[in-house]
């Protein structure tokens, strides 16, 4: 069989066949599982430490500039943390 003998439909996008339009593209699903992960390692990681980013970074053995930059990235901040709320 010749490529032009093939349908357009059988060689569209898997997302554009019939039955497929709910599932994302593996790059866009990767991203959005890596994103919840990277949230929720964080939450705990500055529950742990209480607030305290070089405590939580080396907890995570990362540096900690990656940790902070992570942390605002996911909008999450060390005050929300906190042992003792900040007068």
């Amino acid at each position: 069989m010749s490529v032009s003998a093939i349908a357009k439909d059988e060689v569209a996008a898997p997302r554009e066949r019939e039955g497929d339009a709910r599932l994302p593209s593996y790059h866009d699903a990767r991203a959005e599982a890596l994103a919840a992960f990277e949230r929720r390692y964080l939450e705990q990681l500055m529950t742990i430490a209480c607030g305290n980013v070089t405590r939580a970074a080396h907890l995570a053995g990362k540096e900690r500039r990656a940790l902070g930059k992570l942390l605002k990235k996911h909008g999450i901040a060390r005050a929300d943390f906190d042992a003792e709320p900040q007068p």
